[in-house]
């Protein structure tokens, strides 16, 4: 055992500030709305691939357009999720 200070530990990633007036908005590619809103799709994961062995419902959240209801393709894509965007989009406007 050592009595002298340890050094502090390295941060694992730099330290970094974004402004947010510098970036660009991202709008709704269908009626040009700047707001989302959370949104959910409902994955079943087979007893096979459970931890539990048991079917599993597991949401998935996605962000659609306050205005109109469309969850943008890019949005589809970064969730991994391979989901037909006509189909989830009618869903959405169904809702409302």
């Amino acid at each position: 055992m050592t009595l002298h200070p340890r050094k502090p530990l390295p941060s694992k990633s730099p330290s970094m500030q974004v402004k947010l007036s510098d970036n660009e908005d991202y709008t709704c590619e269908e009626c040009g709305n700047l707001l989302f809103r959370k949104t959910y799709t409902m994955k079943r994961v087979s007893p096979l691939l459970s931890p539990t062995q048991e079917e599993i419902m597991m949401p998935v959240e996605l962000f659609s357009c306050a205005g109109c209801g469309k969850v943008p393709e890019v949005f589809l894509q970064r969730s991994g999720l391979e989901v037909k965007e006509e189909k989830l989009n009618k869903e959405v406007q169904d809702e409302g």
